[in-house]
């Protein structure tokens, strides 16, 4: 596992900066998921470290069929605020790909897809630019 706050520190000290946009061109995912939930994301800009908020993928299901979704993310300032967005929009595109359907994903399956792809973040876009600490 990483030390995500000694790589956050790193990217700080280094002026390694991300955005909204970084976050995109690295998920890859087609223009209609973007499009689809342009409306559906709530950046949030308090601290991260005050716990006022919580960062999630609400889920609004009828009858077990997914009808809709809401992102709740932090603004992106610093290496742990993009993963948390990562986080969540792998969260809100695996709902994107059963909008509509009834929902059969597992929590633990659904956790884990979201914390591999922090990871692969962490491995492709920090770790082989900087070297391994």
């Amino acid at each position: 596992m990483h030390d995500i706050e000694l790589l956050n520190k790193y990217c700080m000290e280094n002026n390694i900066i991300f955005n909204f946009d970084d976050i995109k061109k690295y998920l890859n995912y087609e223009k209609e998921f973007w499009e689809f939930i342009k409306s559906k994301i709530l950046f949030i800009s308090d601290n991260i470290e005050s716990n006022k908020y919580f960062y999630s993928v609400l889920r609004k299901e009828k009858d077990d069929i997914l009808i809709d979704i809401k992102i709740i993310v932090p603004k992106i300032i610093d290496l742990k605020t993009a993963l948390i967005n990562i986080h969540e929009f792998k969260h809100a595109y695996d709902l994107y790909k059963v909008f509509g359907k009834k929902v059969y994903i597992s929590d633990t399956e659904y956790e884990k897809r979201a914390m591999n792809e922090e990871i692969k973040f962490i491995d492709n876009k920090i770790l082989n630019k900087v070297g391994r600490f």
